[in-house]
């Protein structure tokens, strides 16, 4: 809601990881929502997009797109989520 003015629901946590500042931890859930339309905030997140499972795959096979670290909870996300769909 804070970055794109979307509302969600149905929202599951997944996997959690360390994060590098002291004594925080990343958290990763996955959420759902009745609409593709959002607002980004142009503070915290500059751009915003969605992507089919499809368009990820071709995106990084072209290496016209970049995936977060090997080793992040965000590429984890993705990765499940592609999987799954």
């Amino acid at each position: 809601k804070e970055e794109v003015n979307l509302d969600v629901h149905n929202i599951r946590y997944i996997a959690s990881q360390a994060w590098p500042f002291s004594s925080s931890l990343m958290v990763g859930f996955t959420a759902e929502t009745e609409t593709t339309a959002f607002q980004v905030d142009g503070n915290e997140i500059e751009d915003a997009k969605w992507y089919s499972a499809k368009e990820i795959q071709e995106g990084v096979a072209k290496k016209t797109l970049e995936l977060s670290k090997e080793d992040s909870i965000a590429r984890y996300l993705i990765e499940s989520w592609v999987k799954n769909n």
